[in-house]
């Protein structure tokens, strides 16, 4: 399938799926939210386009958003997490790998984590603030 067959399928999924009145949607509500708390609509509706232009354009947005809530059920815990990157790693996937492939697959993953660790710091501090 050509590309932009993908792209024009995708863009009917989320036509069918009101993807983009839920779009709207949140855009009243952080309007609003800004309004509240006498915070400029500005820097919300920024950080909604950046959120939204992930969900169209990351393929992998889903997977990421499932990762990131599995280190965030992680970090939530009270308990210490002595090797989270083996914790969230695959073994399936590693036991078929080379020694190489491991090493790319690891490192992969710990960017990723220290990522989603980044945007869960980010949060607890926005709702400590709020």
């Amino acid at each position: 399938m050509s590309s932009y067959k993908h792209y024009a399928k995708q863009a009917k999924q989320r036509l069918k799926n009101e993807f983009w009145d839920k779009v709207k949607e949140e855009r009243d509500f952080y309007r609003i939210l800004a309004k509240k708390d006498g915070v400029a609509a500005e820097s919300l509706l920024v950080k909604q386009k950046q959120q939204l232009k992930e969900k169209i354009y990351n393929t992998n947005f889903e997977s990421d958003e499932e990762f990131y809530l599995t280190v965030k059920q992680l970090l939530s815990t009270n308990d210490v997490i002595v090797n989270p990157i083996g914790m969230l790693a695959d073994k399936n996937i590693l036991k078929d790998m080379t020694e190489s492939q491991k090493q790319a697959y690891l490192l992969k993953l710990s960017r990723r984590y220290q990522q989603a660790v980044e945007k869960y710091n980010a949060e607890t501090e926005t709702h400590k603030i709020v």
